[in-house]
């Protein structure tokens, strides 16, 4: 999947998504995310709202070759609550993607290319798709306009790299409600060290409402956040519904290596 979107398209992810409260922590969550300390290797435990419908669970890339494609790239059962996916120790160099050069960061390599992979999707004894899996935490409390998420992901690097750095900036709307212009800070973070091959990765989102302006920062870093209880949870098909605006605010992350894949689409 595409490395980044634009910030701007998933602005109301902070004030109407869909909320879990981690209830339990994962004994996985101190080997790098679910990760037992291989990240190439997935396992998952003690799945929120886990459904005895899923039979199947499957990891899938994407790619562009005359129109948009996407791959099984693993594949496992799912039994006991949970599963483990064992990713592909080399990444096709279809998947891969260039890092655009953004002069806030600093890339150690410019000829490296990453590939961020998130969709892990169940399906029942039918072969049918009935929701997907996230490793993460959110947090609402929309009585003092404040969000998080943190969310853990897979980033696939085809060499080390180290990418760092910081970029601000102020987004300006014209409120009609207000009749007037308002204005919202953003920060984007990025402190990556990646080894060659599978590195697990964290996204952070987190939004506060201060004099008058939401103020929003998004981080993805090598380094799992301290204080955050990392849980496996399944969103099947009626929640998706139902919540139309929780695409993960891993989605809100993804913006600033490489070009929109909407945008290349076009």
């Amino acid at each position: 999947m595409n490395l980044l979107k634009l910030l701007g398209l998933f602005l109301v992810l902070g004030l109407s998504t869909a909320v879990f409260y981690s209830c339990n922590k994962n004994d996985d969550d101190d080997d790098n995310g679910g990760s037992s300390g291989n990240a190439s290797r997935i396992t998952a435990t003690n799945v929120i709202n886990g459904s005895t419908q899923i039979t199947t669970v499957k990891a899938f890339a994407d790619w562009y070759g005359y129109g948009w494609r996407e791959d099984v790239i693993a594949q496992a059962q799912y039994k006991n609550n949970g599963f483990t996916l064992e990713l592909p120790e080399t990444l096709s160099a279809k998947y891969l993607e260039e890092i655009d050069e953004i002069e806030e960061f600093s890339v150690s390599d410019k000829n490296a290319k990453i590939y961020l992979f998130e969709d892990i999707r169940g399906y029942d004894k039918f072969e049918n798709e009935i929701g997907y899996f996230y490793l993460g935490e959110e947090n609402d409390d929309s009585s003092h306009y404040t969000y998080s998420s943190h969310y853990a992901c897979w980033m696939y690097a085809d060499g080390d790299v180290t990418i760092v750095g910081e970029y601000k900036y102020i987004d300006e709307y014209y409120n009609y409600k207000y009749d007037d212009y308002e204005y919202d800070d953003y920060t984007n973070r990025r402190d990556l060290r990646l080894k060659k091959g599978w590195n697990v990765v964290y996204e952070s989102y987190i939004q506060n409402y201060k004099n008058g302006r939401y103020v929003r920062t998004f981080t993805l870093t090598s380094q799992k956040p301290s204080g955050v209880n990392y849980s496996w949870v399944f969103y099947d098909d009626y929640d998706l519904r139902s919540a139309k605006a929780t695409t993960k605010s891993v989605k809100n992350i993804k913006s600033i290596f490489s070009k929109s894949k909407k945008d290349r689409k076009k």
